[in-house]
This record gives C-alpha cells, structure tokens and sequence, in this order.
C-alpha cells in the first residue's frame, strides 16, 4: 500500500506510544500548517488499521490497562487509541525500502 501523506503523518503520531484522534489530529494540524478534522484522522486511522500498520485498543479504567480490539465500529473508533505494529513502525518502513 501506498501511503498518502496524511496517513504517513497520522502513522507516525502511533509510531512509539498509544495515541487518541484528537490527540493525532492536533498534532498532524500542527505538522501539515492547515486545520485537520476528526473525520480525516478515523479515515486514515481505519486504512492503517486495514491495512495492519496500526491496531486499536480500548482503555480499561479498572484495570489500568489498554485491552486490544479487534474488529472497530465507526460509533466507536472516536474513543480508541491507536499504537502502530511492528510493521507500520518507521524502523520497519525504512527496513523494507
């Protein structure tokens, strides 16, 4: 798959740490110098997810702990966080060049 640059922005936002859209989308705002909407994060955020570059995890207050999903539902996917995979980690993209 080729990324788009956008996607390659939002990828780079989960590269190393669980990040939130709305997290993601003011930091590729900041990046790219333009407003960035919810929308346009959870579209690329679902191609990565699509495309196995990047998982979704729902936040578990009583444990304390990020719980992997497996399957996101676009009611729900504003309220995950995202961590890329091994494969969708910068080190992995330049291994692969």
């Amino acid at each position: 798959m080729a990324l788009t640059e956008f996607e390659r922005e939002v990828l780079v936002r989960v590269g190393d740490d669980y990040e939130s859209p709305a997290n993601i989308a003011a930091e590729v705002a900041g990046r790219l110098g333009r407003s960035v909407s919810a929308a346009e994060v959870l579209a690329a955020l679902a191609a990565l997810v699509r495309e196995g570059l990047v998982a979704a995890f729902r936040y578990d207050r009583a444990e304390e702990a990020f719980e992997r999903v497996e399957s996101v539902s676009e009611a729900e996917a504003g309220e995950l966080w995202y961590l890329a995979l091994p494969r969708g980690r910068p080190q992995s993209d330049r291994a692969a060049t």
